[in-house]
């Protein structure tokens, strides 16, 4: 694993700007974290935002679809959709916001896959222990937003993603060459500016770092953030599958390294990823 010292973040940037986090969100996951959470309050930030506001009632109304009966108010929403799911609603949603710097059909279908992974990675800890639903969902939201600051960075990058994909070393090692950082660095470094979890932040920094799912090595890396990354390549496994897309080759080369972290055999890993993968599909149905 590659462990770079504070002071080099800045040389690791390269000219990227790391947008900061949005002052709405930090009042309202600062609100929602109080033992005493004030409904009302969440209510009033959630209204000062008029787009925000018009978001949280078609999701909390696309939630409610069993139901006959609209909801017509932010406060009714706050009720059906609960806190935590509203916070990964408004987080999902202002970085979509943020880093949208073009609204060409190819970052559209990067939001989708994006929403289809955060959901898949939540539904994976009902099977796999190791790290709180919450927590998944957030590592399938971000783990590949640094990619969208490098591309707003560099014209060239799109190229960059295509030789990467294509090559059998990691994934950032290609990224490293070219543009002397990566888009797992980038990623680390908005997520603990915006104040996500520290292990949050630290799996998204080792994600493409698969080696670090071996039991038998010094990983240097928390267990609860190689769960999320563990989680996290299953999920993108999943959401092929689900999209119709050829897995990469970083399956194929993270598998067995998958099955010896969560002591499961091959044949388990399949019928798991063959069973949420189903349970997917019905929800999206």
């Amino acid at each position: 694993m590659k462990n770079h010292p504070e002071t080099d973040f800045a040389v690791l940037l390269r000219g990227l700007n790391i947008p900061p986090c949005p002052s709405i969100l930090t009042d309202l996951n600062a609100e929602l974290r109080k033992d005493n959470c004030n409904q009302k309050r969440v209510a009033a930030l959630i209204r000062s935002d008029v787009a925000l506001s018009a978001a949280v009632l078609k999701i909390a109304n696309s939630a409610g679809s069993g139901s006959s009966r609209k909801i017509s108010s932010i406060d009714e929403a706050l009720f059906s959709l609960g806190n935590q799911n509203l916070m990964n609603f408004v987080v999902g949603t202002f970085l979509k916001r943020t880093l949208n710097a073009s609204q060409n059909p190819s970052m559209e279908r990067f939001w989708d896959r994006t929403a289809h992974n955060a959901k898949v990675c939540a539904l994976l800890t009902e099977r796999l222990r190791g790290t709180q639903r919450d927590t998944a969902y957030l590592m399938g939201l971000f783990n590949d937003c640094g990619m969208l600051l490098m591309m707003q960075r560099y014209p060239e990058y799109r190229d960059t993603l295509r030789l990467a994909n294509q090559s059998e070393q990691a994934f950032t090692t290609t990224e490293d060459a070219l543009h002397g950082t990566n888009h797992a660095t980038i990623g680390y470094l908005l997520t603990r500016s915006w104040g996500l979890s520290e292990v949050l932040c630290e799996a998204i920094r080792s994600h493409h770092e698969y080696e670090v799912l071996d039991t038998n090595a010094d990983r240097g890396v928390s267990d609860e953030a190689c769960t999320l990354i563990g989680i996290n390549l299953i999920a993108e496994h999943i959401v092929n599958t689900f999209l119709n897309k050829p897995d990469e080759w970083a399956w194929q080369r993270s598998k067995a390294l998958i099955t010896g972290f969560f002591g499961i055999s091959l044949t388990d890993l399949k019928d798991l990823a063959d069973d949420v993968l189903s349970q997917y599909q019905r929800r999206a149905a």
